[in-house]
């Protein structure tokens, strides 16, 4: 701790592995709540690395990827949001056949029977639909089956990264980079539980107009706006000055045929309405009216969580 002529409190840091440093001044008073980008904070409970949000109403629901051993579901009490914090409160730890099982979780939807989630695989076939009940117990693992692999390719690794479904029955999940992904398109696929069949539709995708190849573009997340209509947060890879697509679009699912190919409405840009720049645009969720993203820190770093006003 040092001090400047005028009286003002420092805090210099030395960082050793980069040899550079920091310097810190505390703020005279407390800055007011931004209710929009609260801070995420936690009595006992350690997280990060948020991939995928969903909620009953009153709590927001967030899930890991790989980043955490075994699997787990965050539940986020957003009680506090009037004061600008919100409360990692609670740990729900899945479990297979009653032991510890670990996923890549990408994605999470909540229904009253339980959750929705998403795994994302190193092939196709290891890309999982799951189903667990409140208390975290999987009952239902529903893979791609290798018919639709065979007819469309293996995304390999840029499998699911979000799911939604209005009433359990018919579920959307969205692969992130398609089934090729040196084609300009992602895909939306939809699977029906009571018969075990899965359907695919093309998303176009944005082009990033620097660099096409480094910075790629996929999907991050989906979300049911209303029955017909679906959210789906696109993303390329570039951060800061290299940003370009941070977005969510609408796709109307009454136009969703087996093998078509789907049209998309601008919804948000935030990168341009939020100066948001940041690579990982991962979770979005609705909650009371209001589009709320989360940014993915891959297990380390900045977790931001903000409300970007209602669906227009």
């Amino acid at each position: 701790m040092t001090g400047r002529a005028d009286g003002k409190a420092l805090l210099v840091t030395a960082n050793e592995g980069d040899g550079t440093l920091n310097i810190f001044s505390a703020r005279e008073s407390a800055p007011a709540a931004d209710l929009t980008d609260p801070k995420i904070v936690s009595k006992s409970i350690f997280w990060s690395a948020v991939s995928g949000l969903t909620t009953d109403g009153t709590f927001l629901y967030a899930v890991p990827d790989n980043a955490w051993t075994p699997s787990r579901i965050w539940r986020i009490d957003m009680s506090g949001l009037q004061n600008g914090t919100v409360e990692v409160d609670r740990a729900i730890v899945l479990r297979k056949d009653g032991k510890p099982v670990a996923y890549d979780l990408e994605g999470i939807c909540r229904t009253d029977e339980g959750f929705w989630l998403v795994s994302e695989g190193k092939t196709g076939a290891e890309n999982l639909l799951l189903f667990a009940d409140e208390g975290g117990a999987v009952k239902a693992e529903y893979p791609l089956p290798e018919t639709l692999l065979a007819a469309h390719g293996d995304p390999k690794n840029y499998g699911f990264e979000g799911v939604a479904t209005a009433d359990g029955k018919t579920v959307y999940v969205a692969l992130q980079r398609g089934f090729d992904p040196e084609k300009s398109d992602a895909a939306i696929l939809r699977f029906s539980v009571a018969s075990g069949t899965w359907e695919t539709a093309a998303y176009p995708l944005e082009r990033h107009s620097k660099n096409a190849k480094k910075f790629w573009m996929g999907l991050s997340d989906v979300v049911l706006a209303n029955p017909s209509t679906l959210l789906v947060v696109e993303r390329d890879k570039g951060m800061g000055g290299t940003a370009e697509v941070k977005r969510i679009y609408a796709v109307d699912l009454k136009g969703y045929t087996d093998g078509g190919r789907l049209a998309k409405r601008l919804v948000c840009d935030i990168a341009v309405e939020r100066g948001l720049l940041l690579e990982k645009v991962e979770s979005l969720v609705l909650l009371n009216g209001h589009m709320w993203i989360a940014t993915d820190n891959d297990g380390a770093g900045w977790t931001r969580l903000l409300d970007l006003g209602p669906v227009r």
